[in-house]
């Protein structure tokens, strides 16, 4: 009979332990999203790389996404086509302590002006693909976005 309690006993503080913890898609979920929009049309944004760190009941743990850079992520991107110099709207689901645009196209890749949450595209036509970059107190994420300038 002790030994019945002490199985039942120790298979509930299993199963209590491995409750307490937050699995992975969970902690997934809490890296900022990224949303464009240029004239109340969506642009496809893709998630690339990130490193964020998730506060845990004991501590914290540093989840390291480490995928393509933006360039080979973009050669699978359909593009989105929109005027020269239009202006994309950036809405991010959080707020970011700071952000930092580099396009490439035309030209080789040159780090870009990124005001009141705003990005203005070349007046030149061409694809261009633009990596954004949030900075947050719990880590960095970059997404990617193909745009193709036309008249």
């Amino acid at each position: 009979m002790r030994r019945l309690l002490f199985i039942l006993t120790l298979f509930i503080i299993l199963v209590l332990v491995g409750c307490g913890n937050t699995d992975y898609n969970n902690k997934q979920a809490e890296v900022p999203d990224l949303k464009i929009t240029f004239e109340n049309r969506d642009i496809e944004v893709k998630k690339g790389a990130y490193e964020w760190t998730v506060k845990e009941r004991y501590g914290s743990n540093t989840i390291i996404k480490d995928i393509d850079s933006s360039e080979k992520i973009a050669e699978y991107m359909e593009g989105n086509n929109v005027l020269p110099q239009a202006k994309l709207n950036l809405l991010f689901s959080q707020e970011p302590n700071n952000v930092e645009v580099i396009y490439w196209g035309n030209i080789k890749s040159v780090n870009y002006k990124f005001t009141n949450n705003e990005i203005v595209v070349p007046r030149e036509e061409g694809v261009y693909g633009f990596e954004i970059i949030g900075q947050w107190n719990q880590g960095k994420v970059s997404y990617t976005i193909k745009i193709i300038v036309s008249s």
